[in-house]
């Protein structure tokens, strides 16, 4: 069916609704408002002043950068308007929370707006309404950690080692110019003229935006090494002609106190959890025989090309084989370079392998034509695990980047079957699954997800709580695992009849 309209972007709330009440009733309260605003100013700001005086006495690391504050704003009103307060965004929460950062601890400009609001001098001055709270530094870090990171917070001890995956703002105040539109009666060279314009605010804006990024790793890698931490792998977002990549990922390897003082200090901080043990455990052997009879056919040349992202394939194997680019498989293993599938009795890749090959049933006569070609991504180790140095969001980028970006014969379907043995957050979009909806958008590229599991003890525990089919489904612990809630993957899913 043909599209009436087709716009190419990445979609953008904005908020144009009529004042709340709450905001209503600030307005007709301007001097208890407004004042209210200086006051949780003053006192935050005497909060950091008191907590880097204190930092400095402890010998820690110097933090050049500003300071975090949680807002609870106007729900529906668009969020730039903080922009205008001396405020940069952070991260958006729900429910109308929203961390921002200020380079000012003094928070001048703000303080500011809040007077000319109070004297109401202009119709542009009501912003300072919108804002409802200013709210304690303990409620930042609750929404900023993980549920399992909170729980165990208390515990943290400060020369244990912890694996820890953050995410870093790193958008600042810098806004791309939007590209001209065309009118219907405008010669080539005027738009010529206007076009190179916007170029060159483009590329101005975007290499300002570069080294601010720089800027804020640097910041990071300087923090984490003044702890003799580790970055162990980083992950960027990916930059289009309109958008730039508003935060950056991080997997690192820090003390406890490293740790604290990070999530407690860096101002640009929005997610911060540990990192979960990635295991698919080692399934079952099978070790059916079929019959030698069968004439396996290798793809036509112009079959799809799939790769799978896994424990690595037995490559040889008599089923296999005719379908697998050998000379272009990768393991991002550490210290093991085979992209050999080295878990005992056949490994999870193998086995996706022959799914992807076979999806209807093995023959046992004839001739059988393989239907893609297979390229062949290890991240599993022989325990069907992934190791801590293999970070998701990386290995996602990365399979794009050789199957894909730097390849004449190009993989658009990307098989990933593996993920979360938990139910995935509801706070923000991991890296990981944020990555698959960047490359997938970006690339055009498809990746095929696995959903995750859920298993018969939950089903068990829910049905005897009073959750009957489909009920259950939708508690907590039957949710899809991460990174399968990426919008872009084609998360799949089914049902085992020898479990169930």
């Amino acid at each position: 069916m043909p599209l009436p309209f087709l716009y190419r972007g990445k979609p953008k709330l904005r908020g144009f609704n009529s004042p709340s009440e709450r905001t209503n009733r600030n307005r007709n309260n301007r001097a208890h408002h407004g004042e209210y605003l200086k006051r949780r100013s003053s006192e935050l700001s005497r909060f950091w002043k008191e907590r880097r005086i204190n930092r400095l006495e402890e010998d820690l690391p110097e933090i050049q950068a500003g300071i975090p504050i949680l807002l609870e704003i106007e729900p529906s009103s668009n969020i730039e308007f903080l922009r205008g307060l001396g405020f940069e965004i952070v991260c958006e929460i729900e429910d109308g929370f929203i961390i921002v950062a200020s380079e000012d601890i003094d928070l001048t400009r703000f303080n500011q707006k809040a007077n000319e609001f109070i004297q109401n001098i202009s119709l542009r001055c009501n912003t300072p309404a919108k804002v409802y709270a200013l709210c304690e530094d303990s409620d930042r870090l609750k929404r900023i950690l993980s549920d399992d990171l909170y729980s165990k917070w208390a515990t943290i001890t400060a020369d244990s080692t912890y694996f820890i995956d953050i995410g870093i703002s790193c958008c600042g105040n810098i806004q791309l110019p939007d590209r001209p539109s065309r009118t219907k009666q405008e010669t080539d060279e005027h738009y010529a003229k206007r076009e190179q314009k916007w170029e060159e605010n483009f590329n101005k804006a975007y290499l300002e935006w570069d080294e601010f990024k720089m800027e804020r790793e640097e910041a990071l890698e300087s923090f984490v090494n003044a702890y003799h931490g580790e970055i162990m792998e980083m992950s960027d977002g990916t930059s289009e002609v309109c958008d730039l990549p508003d935060s950056f990922s991080a997997r690192l390897k820090i003390s406890g106190k490293c740790l604290v003082d990070l999530v407690m200090n860096f101002p640009y901080i929005f997610e911060a959890s540990e990192s979960e043990e990635i295991n698919i455990g080692v399934p079952v052997s099978n070790c059916t025989d079929l019959a030698e009879n069968v004439n396996i056919v290798p793809p036509s040349e112009s079959a799809p090309i799939v790769c799978v992202i896994d424990s690595g394939i037995q490559e040889q194997h008599k089923y296999l084989s005719a379908a697998i680019i050998s000379e272009e498989s990768v393991s991002l293993i550490p210290d093991n370079p085979s992209p050999s599938d080295q878990v005992g009795g056949g490994g999870h890749g193998t086995r996706v392998a022959g799914a992807v090959l076979y999806p209807d049933t093995i023959p046992t006569s004839g001739n059988y034509q393989l239907p893609c070609w297979i390229r062949n991504f290890r991240i599993l180790d022989e325990h069907n695990g992934m190791p801590q140095e293999v970070y998701p969001p990386k290995a996602i980028s990365k399979a794009v980047e050789v199957y894909y970006k730097d390849n004449p014969m190009p993989t658009r379907i990307y098989n990933h079957s593996i993920g979360s043995r938990k139910p995935c957050a509801m706070k923000h979009m991991t890296p990981w699954a944020a990555e698959i909806d960047s490359q997938s958008y970006n690339n055009d590229v498809l990746y095929i997800q696995a959903a995750g599991n859920v298993y018969s003890d939950v089903i068990g525990a829910y049905w005897q709580a009073g959750y009957p089919y489909p009920l259950y489904l939708e508690r907590e612990l039957c949710r899809i695992s991460d990174p399968a809630q990426s919008l872009q993957a084609l998360t799949v899913g089914s049902v085992s009849d020898s479990d169930f």
